[in-house]
């Protein structure tokens, strides 16, 4: 099986939007299925590696920042790529949680931090709100993106960072614009408060 570093060079350089791979899904010429294979591969090695650890390398992490939420897209566009679209974006899915939370410490300091303010404030979660179509809480989104400018800061000059945390920052534009279609007045709104915050995602892990 391939080293962490090797697998971490495939997915920077196969997961890359200015790569073919992911070019060719855009532009509705299918799936390079010999890629595909590779990246498999390469997660599969990082899936091994990772088993046990609390942090992972954040530059590994970087690739996979909003990759739900464009595969998600382009599996909504009609063509006959459209099966193989959904099949590759289930597929996806389901190797992204493995690596992320499979083998993951139950709780971790930071997981631990966010816990006791979770359940010992009166603050109602944005990711609540969207899965349930409540109102959105006034000051969620700010705050979410306070805590992100907060992480930035603190990552720059970290290597790894944690494993499920990171998980759950990957699709925060697919969370929240993948929701805005429940609130005719805010979506466009939500939809470009969604593409700040990946952005912000982004700076986290580099």
């Amino acid at each position: 099986m391939m080293s962490e570093d090797e697998a971490m060079a495939i997915l920077g350089e196969h997961l890359s939007p200015e790569n073919p791979f992911l070019e060719r899904i855009q532009r509705g010429l299918g799936v390079d299925e010999s890629a595909l294979t590779l990246i498999r591969e390469a997660m599969d090695a990082l899936d091994a590696a990772w088993k046990g650890r609390a942090e992972i390398p954040k530059a590994a992490a970087l690739p996979f920042v909003d990759l739900q939420w464009q595969l998600e897209q382009w599996a909504q566009v009609e063509s006959e790529q459209q099966p193989r679209l959904r099949q590759l974006a289930v597929e996806i899915y389901g190797r992204i949680d493995r690596m992320f939370l499979n083998g993951a410490p139950a709780m971790t300091y930071d997981t631990a931090i966010a816990m006791v303010h979770t359940h010992l404030t009166e603050s109602e979660s944005l990711s609540e709100a969207l899965h349930y179509r409540k109102p959105i809480p006034t000051s969620s989104m700010d705050e979410l993106s306070q805590a992100l400018e907060t992480l930035s800061v603190h990552w720059r000059d970290r290597v790894a960072v944690p494993r499920v945390t990171v998980y759950y920052m990957l699709d925060a534009r697919g969370l929240i614009a993948g929701h805005a279609g429940w609130y005719p007045q805010q979506k466009a709104e939500l939809e470009r408060r969604a593409a700040e915050i990946s952005e912000q995602v982004k700076q986290c892990l580099k």
